[in-house]
């Protein structure tokens, strides 16, 4: 069996090499995923998080197993300064582009992550993540029905 995290690396692969995903997306976007990373566009949007918030990931739950998430944006290094911190990462001095994936189903979430500054080198995040991103994609999982349509398929005609 995959693991979230397996189908999270193979997705992002399959964005990188094929779909040729830069580190400038105009639209966040969310894709329906099958259990064997096939990934299909569902929905783009200029805010990530008013992309989460309707009902698009729980209907493409009801179609496939998990969904992907692709953004870009800054990242800044975190340090001890709580001042710091509260910089935004795109004004931070040492701020490096990213584009980030996250898959995820009604179970829990994966991440990888490229800095464009090194292309070559994958991050990744089994199910760790924090935030607001990981709260709200969470969320929209939640709405998702527990059962697939195809669950009631199975059955012997006599029952």
């Amino acid at each position: 069996m995959t693991t979230t995290l397996e189908l999270a690396k193979s997705v992002e692969q399959n964005l990188n090499d094929y779909k040729k995903l830069g580190f400038e997306m105009k639209q966040a976007c969310l894709y329906g995923v099958d259990t064997d990373g096939l990934i299909a566009l569902g929905y783009q949007h200029n805010d990530i998080y008013e992309l989460l918030d309707g009902s698009d990931v729980a209907d493409l739950l009801t179609v496939y197993s998990h969904v992907a998430v692709a953004t870009t944006g800054w990242a800044s290094p975190m340090t001890d300064d709580e001042m710091a911190n509260d910089l935004p990462p795109s004004q931070h001095k040492d701020r490096r582009r990213v584009r980030l994936v996250v898959v995820a189903d009604k179970d829990g979430m994966a991440s990888v992550l490229r800095f464009s500054d090194e292309p070559d080198r994958v991050v990744t995040d089994e199910g760790k993540a924090l935030g607001s991103l990981a709260d709200a994609l969470m969320e929209a999982t939640n709405k998702a029905p527990s059962a697939k349509p195809w669950d009631f398929l199975v059955g012997d005609d006599n029952e």
